[in-house]
């Protein structure tokens, strides 16, 4: 059924966003399994992408240097930043986290609403957050990372259930899932203080949300039927 698609009205992902927290981890036999899924295909192909750029830049600092944000930059006309850089990390580790997270929360999203739309909300989320960076700051650091097309994720989501509360539910599991999520991020903004992009993180929701809301599904009754009827139909219709 195509993102946004009449179909994804009676799925629920209540069951997913209860078995997918960061206080339920999964086995790597289970990782893997789900990994291969081709029911997550555009949350795999992100994971793949997010790992490619980051083998390609720990070999080649020139090419991790071309790629980054950096605001003065980007003012100066390197308007590509915005879009390579959410694809870059500093480490290993800040890769794992991140994709980690990719791993958990992508599947609840391409699950109702599509792989376009995944890739709408992803988008979103990274764009989001590099122009709130760019906007909203001052400073002359680098920023790099995938965390605002994460928080791009977790917004979608939200806004998903939420619109559509009366025809795919938002249950018990809902409300605790999204206060894990808003707990631990609280908790690693006040233990990271200083070497998080906060702002990139409020970017990413806001566009997260706002592609989700202005081209996601919005399920209306329509004579006796429920008909998707998003506010812009560009892919309804698209798988």
């Amino acid at each position: 059924v195509g993102a946004g698609g009449s179909g994804h009205a009676g799925s629920s992902s209540s069951s997913l966003a209860h078995r997918r927290t960061f206080f339920s981890f999964p086995s790597p036999d289970e990782m893997r399994r789900e990994f291969m899924s081709p029911d997550r295909a555009a949350t795999s192909a992100a994971i793949i992408a997010n790992v490619g750029v980051y083998a390609a830049t720990a070999v080649n600092r020139r090419l991790f240097m071309a790629l980054v944000q950096h605001n003065g930059l980007v003012h100066a006309g390197e308007w590509w930043r915005l879009a390579t850089a959410p694809f870059c990390h500093g480490s290993l580790l800040h890769l794992a986290g991140n994709m980690l997270a990719v791993h958990w929360l992508g599947p609840q999203l391409e699950h109702v609403a599509g792989r376009t739309m995944f890739v709408a909300v992803y988008a979103g989320g990274a764009l989001g957050g590099g122009l709130a960076h760019l906007w909203l700051t001052s400073g002359g650091s680098y920023v790099l990372g995938s965390s605002g097309a994460i928080a791009g994720l977790f917004a979608g989501f939200v806004v998903y259930k939420l619109r559509n509360r009366h025809h795919v539910g938002w249950t018990q599991h809902d409300t605790q899932w999204v206060l894990q999520m808003v707990a631990i991020n609280a908790l690693l903004g006040v233990a990271l203080s200083g070497q998080l992009a906060h702002m990139a993180h409020i970017g990413g929701l806001v566009g997260g949300a706002a592609a989700m809301f202005l081209l996601g599904p919005r399920y209306v009754w329509v004579g006796g039927r429920v008909e998707d009827r998003p506010l812009l139909p560009l892919f309804r219709g698209w798988p």
